[in-house]
């Protein structure tokens, strides 16, 4: 198999993609952690998970995917296996949320890490799944394994630190990382995959990647462009003091 078919910029931009949608999943933490409203809540676990899982895991996947080639036959991809990767993606990182609450710690953080860890490398054992070709692929397992320890410490750092930071560094250090460490997984699986063309078998029945992106950017775009409005426009709870040319003037009694 080859993995860099369209050369190296397929993964620079599935890093860059993954680590855009990070911050703004960070954006959102900071912000449901002011809020008092558990429906409020929600709805930014539910942006963040949308941005952490659907966009910076499933649909940077793909776009790994996309420069993926098997001499000897042609790449087709199940849809039906790939909708089910998008939606797990954003699933398991909004119930990881959800378990770790506003400050994690201790159990509910572990376990909420190791939810997150699961379902970003079940997003990569799907999208294998869905590979279709004059044959067929073969994975080695200890390669998922590793994916999954990198997945697992990335997802804990990112709930141990994500919540509470208060420095747009760390943000930023953090959405970088993440970025890396979904590379990481993506590879480290890829690199274990094992083609076995067979002339005898039939043609790959599917949908063309370069298709699959097309519909995914559809779902992208509002998933990133939505709580990016919304974080721009949301209040910040921070209490601010006043400039000193803001106060009023005291005026003499008459």
């Amino acid at each position: 198999m080859t993995y860099f078919a369209l050369g190296y910029w397929v993964p620079g931009l599935a890093l860059m993609l993954s680590t855009v949608s990070a911050a703004v999943a960070l954006a959102c933490l900071r912000h449901a952690r002011h809020t008092d409203s558990t429906r409020v809540l929600l709805l930014w676990q539910f942006a963040a998970g949308g941005a952490f899982g659907g966009v910076g895991a499933a649909m940077s996947l793909c776009i790994c995917l996309l420069g993926v080639e098997v001499s000897g036959s042609r790449i087709r991809y199940d849809l039906g296996t790939l909708n089910i990767c998008s939606a797990l993606s954003g699933f398991s990182v909004m119930l990881a949320l959800i378990i770790a609450g506003a400050t994690p710690r201790g159990i509910r953080l572990a376990l909420a890490a190791v939810v997150m860890g699961a379902g970003l490398t079940g997003v990569t054992v799907l999208a294998f799944a869905s590979i279709r070709i004059q044959g067929h692929v073969e994975y080695v397992p200890w390669t998922i394994a590793v994916a999954f320890v990198i997945a697992t410490a990335i997802s804990f750092t990112l709930l141990a630190l994500g919540p509470t930071s208060t420095s747009s560094v760390r943000d930023a250090a953090l959405a970088a990382g993440y970025g890396i460490a979904m590379l990481a997984v993506y590879y480290c699986g890829l690199f274990g995959l094992h083609a076995v063309v067979s002339t005898a078998a039939r043609p790959p029945v599917g949908t063309d990647m370069a298709v699959v992106l097309i519909r995914f950017l559809i779902i992208a775009t509002p998933s990133l462009s939505v709580p990016i409005t919304a974080t721009l426009g949301a209040p910040d709870r921070k209490p601010r003091p006043e400039p000193a040319w803001y106060a009023p003037i005291p005026r003499e009694p008459a």
